[in-house]
């Protein structure tokens, strides 16, 4: 039992750190902490002998915190733990670690909040009684929806991943008709290759440089350029079956042979090679629509 949670802890978990995606996560939860005090009304928040405008207002204030907070601290965290937060490999054990943090600041903020309005406790009861509030209302809710936003998603994207190995098995490609020579040039020119683009597998990133592998009579070879990834994402434009997948690699969509999916996105299996070619989250939609039309 616990070496599966153990595992579980250790799976990635697919949260989206682009601002938009942060905006629009910390304005749901802002949201939720409004509607949830506007509906119960608990007693210790509620504003005694007050117009229901005033207390709507105080409510308001108290998710327009929940909002800031939340919207700062996603957006600092892959600032302050570059290490531990890359869109592909965050871990769910650390965003159950930073749903804490969060919920331990968001209590602190909420109780000066509450405090420089009702100023009739000290600011250290104030604390005390928002984080045991905060995290009564927002823990087991936070760790529920975490558990479950994996399990659709990994649901979804498995069932993307049959139907698309589905259309991939339809797909009778005549290579050597569809064939063309491409030309990968580094940043200064100086070095090249030339490759067949039915031969070419995957594009693979390290840094400034580029490791392009091919099939050359049934064996795999690898070839290296100068030349950042992006360079030759451009050079590739006009081969809609040679996709960026991941900011570290491009594929091939002729030479793929399966796809599986996961919680983060699909895992891509090429032909001739055990080379596991990941697609994150930011080109699934540009994949999906890549292998329909292959």
């Amino acid at each position: 039992m616990f070496h599966r949670i153990n595992n579980l802890l250790k799976q990635p978990y697919p949260f989206d750190y682009r601002p938009r995606a942060i905006f629009n996560h910390s304005l749901s939860i802002g949201l939720f902490i409004f509607l949830f005090l506007f509906i119960f009304q608990p007693f210790e928040l509620q504003p005694v002998n007050e117009s229901l405008l005033t207390k709507t207002l105080v409510y308001l204030g108290y998710g327009m915190i929940t909002f800031i907070v939340s919207f700062l601290y996603h957006f600092l965290l892959p600032l302050l733990f570059p290490q531990i937060i890359r869109q592909e490999q965050v871990q769910i054990k650390y965003e159950i670690l930073f749903s804490i943090g969060i919920l331990f600041i968001i209590g602190i903020a909420n109780a000066i909040y509450h405090n420089s309005l009702y100023p009739e406790h000290t600011i250290l009861k104030s604390i005390l009684y928002f984080q045991y509030f905060t995290f009564t209302i927002g823990f087991f809710p936070i760790i529920l929806f975490l558990m479950l936003d994996v399990i659709m998603k990994q649901r979804r994207n498995l069932i993307d991943a049959s139907k698309m190995n589905s259309e991939i098995r339809k797909q009778v490609i005549d290579k050597d008709s569809n064939s063309q020579i491409i030309t990968l040039t580094s940043d200064n020119e100086k070095e090249s290759m030339t490759i067949p683009t039915d031969k070419l597998l995957y594009i693979k990133s390290a840094g400034n440089y580029v490791t392009v592998y091919f099939n050359q009579n049934g064996k795999i070879h690898f070839e290296l350029l100068r030349t950042p990834i992006k360079r030759i994402q451009s050079l590739l434009i006009d081969y809609p079956h040679i996709l960026r997948c991941h900011r570290m690699y491009i594929i091939n969509l002729q030479n793929i042979n399966s796809v599986v999916g996961d919680s983060q996105g699909y895992q891509i299996s090429l032909k001739d090679t055990s080379e596991t070619i990941p697609v994150s989250r930011g080109y699934l939609k540009p994949f999906r629509q890549a292998v329909d039309q292959i």
